[in-house]
């Protein structure tokens, strides 16, 4: 019985691995090193040039950890209150929502104020909280990617690939671990069973 349904099975899954796989080792790299790339600039300019010399500022002047606290929250609070369609959405958060309710669809207009209230969040408040601003940079990246190439006949599982490949690479630029955005791309479609 083996023999029999073996190459039926085996020509089967060829012809649809082969189809995507094609397709698959061009595109994802690319999602993957540009999303890698951009996350790691705004680390980057997150980790070496906002908080040294902020940090030295509050080393030497003391009462000023407050007020910068308040000011960079302030920052972030405006930028998603007034430029984000909505301010309630953030981060892993977001992602995890794009891929199960909205077929990989991430709104890019809010994609620079949230860039920039994760910059201003990260480097006046002094958190080390890097990952989740970008796993949505990454995301989102990929996200518009699958929206692009939505013109050329991607599908929304196609683009719910990209948005997971994107915060896959974020999560990977972040930690410099590919592995930890291995599972994460792994874990991120099973939200209730893992």
């Amino acid at each position: 019985m083996l023999r029999r349904y073996l190459p039926a099975v085996h020509q089967d899954l060829t012809a649809i691995y082969t189809r995507n796989l094609h397709k698959w080792l061009i595109i994802a790299p690319i999602v993957g090193l540009i999303a890698g790339l951009i996350v790691t600039a705004v680390a980057v300019i997150v980790l070496r040039e906002v908080w040294p010399p902020l940090l030295t500022y509050y080393l030497h002047h003391h009462w000023a950890i407050v007020p910068g606290l308040v000011v960079g929250c302030a920052i972030a609070g405006i930028l998603m209150q007034i430029f984000a369609a909505d301010p309630n959405e953030h981060s892993t958060e977001e992602v995890i929502r794009s891929y199960h309710e909205h077929q990989g669809a991430i709104d890019m207009r809010s994609f620079v104020p949230k860039l920039l209230a994760a910059v201003a969040t990260a480097g006046f408040v002094g958190i080390a909280a890097l990952e989740g601003p970008r796993i949505y940079e990454g995301g989102s990246i990929g996200s518009w990617f699958g929206a692009q190439l939505g013109r050329v006949g991607f599908d929304s599982r196609e683009r719910r690939i990209m948005l997971i490949s994107g915060a896959a690479a974020g999560m990977s630029a972040v930690f410099r671990a590919p592995l930890t955005g291995i599972i994460f791309a792994l874990e991120m479609p099973y939200k209730d069973d893992l």
